[in-house]
């Protein structure tokens, strides 16, 4: 399978519904965000600002160890687009094999997830290369003292001059 285009308005539109359809049979995404590519699905089939709640409403195997629901909200247009579609959120991790970087382009998503895409139980949309940008920030808020998980985009020294003294 092919990827999927999605870089204009009219390619991501083209794209909302099979990509709903693929999402709702149990399929997974490689999908571009404003920073890497990411792997999802939704959240009911199978990570990034850490919250607690959600009892319920969200399955415990998406939980972190002390309990939190990471919340990633992402400022790609077209993926903004496909979560209204879909209705529901998109669970996120960065699309790359154990140990090596986040993929660039949908090329590299092809290579190292091939057997997922022959299988067709991946659909990656094409969002062209995204660049060298770093990974998102990761703050756990699970505790009464916000906790830096993993500096990324947004870093420390940015969180503490935006959150002042709530920063980690």
């Amino acid at each position: 399978m092919r990827p999927v285009p999605f870089r204009t308005d009219a390619e991501v539109t083209a794209a909302l519904d099979p990509t709903v359809a693929h999402l709702r049979a149990g399929g997974l995404i490689a999908y571009p965000t404003e920073t890497v590519y990411g792997l999802g699905s939704r959240p009911r089939a199978a990570e990034v600002l850490v919250l607690p709640g959600g009892s319920g409403r969200l399955p415990d195997a998406l939980r972190g160890p002390e309990g939190g629901i990471a919340v990633r909200w992402t400022s790609h247009r077209g993926m903004a687009r496909l979560v209204r579609a879909l209705g529901e959120p998109v669970t996120s991790t960065s699309a790359n094999l154990p140990g090596a970087p986040p993929a660039p382009g949908a090329e590299a998503i092809v290579r190292d997830f091939a057997p997922a895409l022959e299988a067709g139980t991946l659909l990656v949309l094409d969002g062209g290369v995204l660049g060298n940008s770093p990974s998102s920030t990761v703050v756990d808020c699970t505790r009464q003292a916000p906790r830096l998980i993993r500096e990324g985009a947004l870093t420390l020294a940015e969180l503490r001059r935006a959150a002042g003294r709530l920063a980690p």
